[in-house]
């Protein structure tokens, strides 16, 4: 996204060593399903994300994959006020997940830059928690021998 007119970025440690395409699915469709409808809600309703189908492999929770990288992995979408990516990386101890935002008419400031960006900030770093939490405990987790 050449332009944003809103950008944050969220970081955590990590130890797992994993692709950014992993944080970035995990994020995306691996939370409990009242969270992951939550999301959908608030993606299609007030910011109309058009989202692809959820069953469609190509995609990640319905946004379309721009970059796929073993370090950075992003998607976006967009609707008719504002276009949106998430970007997920991958770094050495620690994953950041950037949120940009570019408003395509004056109400995606209200709706976004003076709403629901503020529960955006405060959601992320538990949904990011949730993420590592998920990761690692699949990491442990003993593995069946056939």
């Amino acid at each position: 996204m050449p332009f944003a007119n809103y950008v944050d970025a969220f970081a955590l440690d990590r130890t797992d060593g994993l692709p950014a395409i992993v944080w970035c699915m995990d994020f995306l469709e691996g939370g409990r399903p009242f969270g992951r409808a939550l999301m959908q809600l608030a993606w299609r309703g007030p910011l109309g994300l058009r989202l692809g189908s959820q069953a469609d492999p190509t995609l990640v929770a319905g946004w379309q994959v721009s970059i796929a990288d073993e370090h950075l992995f992003a998607v976006r979408a967009s609707s008719w006020m504002l276009a949106a990516s998430l970007i997920f990386e991958a770094q050495r101890g620690r994953a950041v997940v950037t949120t940009a935002v570019t408003y395509n008419r004056v109400i995606a400031r209200l709706v976004w830059g003076a709403g629901l960006s503020a529960v955006h900030r405060a959601v992320m770093p538990r949904a990011l928690g949730g993420t590592r939490t998920r990761i690692n405990d699949r990491q442990r987790a003993p593995r069946r021998t056939q």
